[in-house]
């Protein structure tokens, strides 16, 4: 089992990727870290019409392929560096690639039997400038009802315990239906099913990490962005 991890960019924090490596060194399982780029920004940026706006100055520019591609591998090498520097002081094994594709999908196409596939979902440094990730941050599973589920509640609640993070589990099942969870955790029932009912009741929390069944895996990623914006946090699928 490893942990795969897909990165686009370093969060403002590297505390805010604790909870995985945490569940790495719990595991006594590897981590293969991918450095992600996205070919829809590397497409656009061939178009005449596109512009680049900065963030801080809000200077307008042409968005230049090749200075593009640089950014890119000087953003990669940054992200190599201090994962690894964060392995060496937890001994962890750790192996590194870039890839080009879609987080989610270059995720899954790494991934082998039983690993659990951990994707970054940082908010941009405008958005929340200083802003870090509280201490009581919280693990989220969402139990579907499936097998998937019930395995993603149970990665969570190792996620947890390795992390020292409080953990709530939500459930579309009937109230009274819902098995209990361990002491110091809390359960959810949801109002409607579906994930976009799981994430609206955790916008007033601040999440380390959600954990689901990977059959959710790209819409948690897409509502995650809808609902999640400004926060940093890792989205965790289990197979």
């Amino acid at each position: 089992m490893r942990v795969v991890l897909a990165l686009q960019r370093l969060p403002r924090r590297l505390a805010v990727l604790d909870p995985a490596l945490a569940l790495a060194r719990d595991l006594d399982a590897a981590v293969m870290a991918l450095f992600v780029e996205d070919p829809r920004l590397l497409a656009s940026a061939a178009l005449p019409v596109v512009r680049e706006v900065d963030h801080w100055s809000g200077e307008v520019r042409e968005l230049d392929r090749p200075a593009l591609e640089r950014r890119l591998a000087a953003e990669a090498g940054r992200v190599e560096r201090a994962l690894r520097a964060a392995a060496r002081e937890r001994a962890i094994e750790l192996s590194f690639r870039v890839v080009r594709d879609r987080p989610e999908a270059a995720a899954r196409a790494a991934r082998q039997g039983g690993d659990i596939v951990v994707v970054g979902a940082f908010a941009s440094a405008a958005d929340w400038p200083g802003q870090g990730m509280a201490s009581a941050a919280l693990v989220a599973a969402y139990d579907d009802g499936t097998d998937a589920g019930a395995r993603a509640v149970s990665a969570a609640e190792r996620l947890a315990a390795a992390a020292g993070r409080p953990l709530m589990v939500a459930s579309s099942a009937p109230v009274g239906t819902a098995p209990p969870t361990a002491p110091g955790r809390r359960r959810l029932t949801l109002p409607e099913d579906g994930l976009p009912a799981f994430l609206r009741a955790l916008s007033p929390y601040d999440i380390a990490a959600c954990v689901v069944a990977e059959a959710h895996a790209v819409t948690l990623s897409e509502r995650f962005r809808a609902f999640g914006s400004g926060r940093d946090c890792l989205l965790v699928y289990v197979e």
